[in-house]
């Protein structure tokens, strides 16, 4: 069972989110399936899988240095360990992107060949192969 935040974001939340992701990464909005996931719960928690909220999500970017590793894709959560999952900025699509922290090229990355929605209806699946 996915173990959701009780409070479902808000606009403001999602304005202040995205005002302060500019800051590190060239971000002009978040994917339509990134907002309903807020919109539904603003943060999940699963298998020590962590789907940030709209409070981490800029933080945790700025940490692991997204803009400078992986251009063009946001770090939407982690599991408490080694590895993120990421999605690309700007595409409606919206795949969700497997790779380890210490390795954050896209180059490297793997793709789950699921859209947002569906990885998080799957319940945040991290065992897949990644090399």
């Amino acid at each position: 069972m996915i173990d959701k935040n009780i409070q479902p974001a808000k606009e403001n939340d999602l304005l202040r989110s995205l005002s302060s992701l500019k800051k590190h990464i060239e971000i002009s909005s978040f994917p339509e399936s990134m907002i309903d996931v807020w919109k539904s719960s603003n943060g999940i928690y699963h298998d020590n899988f962590v789907y940030f909220s709209t409070d981490e999500i800029s933080e945790r970017n700025e940490v692991f240095e997204t803009g400078i590793y992986a251009p063009g894709y946001l770090v939407i959560g982690n599991d408490n360990g080694s590895r993120v999952a990421l999605v690309k900025v700007g595409c409606d699509c919206c795949e969700v992107y497997l790779n380890y922290m210490g390795d954050m090229l896209p180059v490297s990355m793997d793709p789950t060949g699921m859209s947002l929605t569906d990885w998080v209806d799957e319940g945040c699946p991290l065992d897949f192969d990644i090399e």
